[in-house]
This record gives structure tokens, C-alpha cells and sequence, in this order.
């Protein structure tokens, strides 16, 4: 079938013609707006009859636009879109406020689909269950009566793995564990001089490693613990021998947990990037900290999403007795809600 035009004094108008000819699935090619306010053309086809190419909007696109007028119009246009493959949310103000908290198309594609098929009536209760179907989520930190836990912090510099270790550490002990603490800042000394002094105000055995010699003898001697917390180095990007090191050192020690921790306060791009730099070295769950810093979520919902990796904790401020949580789906609807007042 060739492409076919449609015209519609707006967007919606002519999406909504589209959808009435082509079906749903209709495959948007081209749309623009005509001169002398005469309304906007539509160019569609079925989308069995070519391949789908994905909304996208990059750096290049808006550099290329080279008009705030045309980013503006492209940005209003993606909205559209969304409106008039999401019915079902269209008119309640959701596809808007998912959109500025930097909530992806494709996100929240899924997460309308998924919404569709709960039973609750408020948009809020069926997107807390939508949420919850999307992310997944591993709890607490776990271990066998008959086995020592270990758990190796890891993630970018400036993530907060140190602080969140030291409020993880108080969480385990509420809970009656002994913890100890390894560092294996080998290249930076900041981190060990910050777990150097809680260590004696949390009464924590604490242990510097350097090496894959000295990691094993730290390991050896904290054998007591119930747990074990390793504080690794934070890396950047382009620091591939750095996560050769670290990759090496915590291969060596069996049965260990690895939690990548991300600030959410990050861009998504950046995010995105640490996700797939860091399953080279592997890890078993996820933790975002800095949320207090956090001004849109959207990017952090992303990536719990897409990276296919459970989520542990979140951190909230920085009391570290109390702003240590468990990354419930349903606190992280809350974080993407928040100030948003329309409940059906």
C-alpha cells in the first residue's frame, strides 16, 4: 500500500483520521504543518508494509532543527503521537505529566498497556500496579543461616557508594547482623578515610585491600561477620583497566552480591551508559541514591526498566540512620506522581 496524506486543522484532528482510515497501527511517515495556518498533513501507511522506525529525539535532531519553534513543535508532536496510540490515558493529563518528568515514549508505551489490563479505577492505583509489573524488584539484602553474606558495592564516581554502605551497614545492624567492611579504594584514599572514622563510631571491623592478596586475607579476616560490605572504587567511563582491576579482584571471592548504585540525579543517557559499562563486570541488583537531588524521575524509572537487573534500595537524603530504603515499585510511582493531583 502507498502512503497516504491526511489533513486536520491540528495534529490531533488529523491523527484522529489516520487511526478512522489506517487502523491503530498505522505507521506515522511524515507530518508538518501548512502554511497560512491552513492546519497540518499527516503522511501514513500500515505498518506491516514497511519497518517502524522509532521517535527518537537526539542532541543531533535539535542541533539539525537549528528553531526552537521547530524542537518545540517536534516535542508537541511526540505528544500527539502518544495521545493517539494511548486512548485509554489520553485525556487525563498522564501522558503530560509522564512526559516532563522525562519519562520515555517507549516507557510509557509499556506502562499504558500495562494499565490497561488493571482492574482499579484511580490512574494512580493502576499505574502503582503497572510500575510494579515493569520493575523488578529484589528486596533486602538476604543470606543462609549457614552462609556468610558478601556484598560488593559498585558504580561510578560521585554515585554515594560509601555513605550508602555506611547506611546500609546500620540497617543490617538494627536487624541483630555483625558487619564488616572492606575497602578496595586502591588508587584514591578519600572513600577509606571516610569509612576509617565510622568504623570506630559504629563499632564495624574495618580492612583496606590493595590487591587481589590483600582482598584475600580481608576476607579471610572478617570471617566472623554475618556480613561483609566492600566498598569499590568508583570508575569513569574510560577507565578500562580500572574495571579490569576491579572485575578481577571481586571474581576471586566467591559467593558475592554486586548492587550497582546510580545517582538518580543523573542524566539518562549517562545512566543508561553505566548500565551496560558495568554489566561487563556483572552485577546482581540495582540501588539509585541522591533521589533529595532528584528534580525528575523519569530518567531513574528508565532505567530500572530497561536495565534487567532487580532494584534493591533507594537513598532519600543524607541521614544515614534513616534515609536508607527498599526500592519499592510502589515509592517509586509516588516519586513520579508527586505533585500530580488528578485522580480520575
Amino acid at each position: 500500500m502507498k502512503p497516504k496524506q491526511f489533513l486536520g486543522k491540528d495534529m490531533t484532528e488529523a491523527l484522529r483520521a489516520v487511526r478512522e482510515s489506517l487502523g491503530p497501527d498505522a505507521l506515522i511517515l511524515q507530518s508538518r504543518s501548512l502554511s497560512d495556518d491552513q492546519g497540518v498533513e499527516v503522511i501514513a501507511m500500515h505498518e506491516e508494509t514497511a519497518e517502524r522506525r522509532p521517535i527518537e529525539l537526539t542532541r543531533k535532531s535539535v542541533q539539525a532543527a537549528g528553531d526552537l519553534d521547530e524542537v518545540r513543535h517536534e516535542i508537541a508532536e511526540v505528544r500527539s503521537l502518544l495521545k493517539w496510540l494511548l486512548p485509554s490515558i489520553a485525556g487525563k493529563g498522564l501522558v503530560e505529566n509522564l512526559l516532563d518528568q522525562g519519562l520515555a515514549p517507549e516507557v510509557i508505551t509499556r506502562l499504558a498497556r500495562e494499565m490497561e489490563k488493571s482492574q482499579q479505577k484511580s490512574d494512580r492505583e493502576r499505574l502503582f500496579t503497572a510500575i510494579a509489573r515493569l520493575i523488578p524488584f529484589a528486596g533486602e539484602l538476604s543470606r543462609s543461616e549457614a552462609q556468610q553474606g558478601r556484598a560488593a558495592l559498585i558504580g561510578p564516581s560521585g554515585a554515594g557508594k560509601t555513605t550508602s554502605l555506611i547506611k546500609l551497614t546500620v540497617r543490617l545492624a538494627r536487624e541483630g547482623a555483625r558487619v564488616g567492611w572492606i575497602n578496595l579504594e586502591s588508587r584514591r584514599m578519600v572513600g577509606a578515610d571516610l569509612l576509617a572514622s565510622y568504623c570506630g563510631i559504629l563499632a564495624v571491623p574495618y580492612r583496606a585491600a590493595y590487591d587481589l592478596e590483600t582482598l584475600t586475607r580481608a576476607v579471610a579476616e572478617l570471617s566472623d561477620c554475618d556480613w561483609i560490605l566492600i566498598d569499590t572504587p568508583g570508575l569513569s567511563p574510560r577507565d578500562a583497566e580500572g574495571l579490569d582491576e576491579v572485575s578481577g579482584a571481586l571474581g576471586a571471592i566467591p559467593n558475592l552480591h554486586r548492587m550497582l548504585f546510580l545517582s538518580a540525579a543523573t542524566n539518562g543517557r549517562d545512566m543508561a551508559a553505566w548500565v551496560e559499562i558495568y554489566k561487563a563486570l556483572g552485577f546482581d541488583a540495582m540501588a539509585f541514591t541522591k533521589i533529595d537531588e532528584c528534580g525528575h524521575f523519569g530518567p531513574m524509572i528508565n532505567t530500572a526498566v530497561s536495565a534487567g537487573r532487580p532494584l534493591s534500595y533507594v537513598t532519600l537524603g543524607q541521614d544515614l540512620v534513616n534515609d536508607i530504603q527498599l526500592g519499592r515499585p510502589d515509592l517509586l510511582a509516588s516519586l513520579l506522581l508527586s505533585g500530580w493531583d488528578n485522580d480520575d
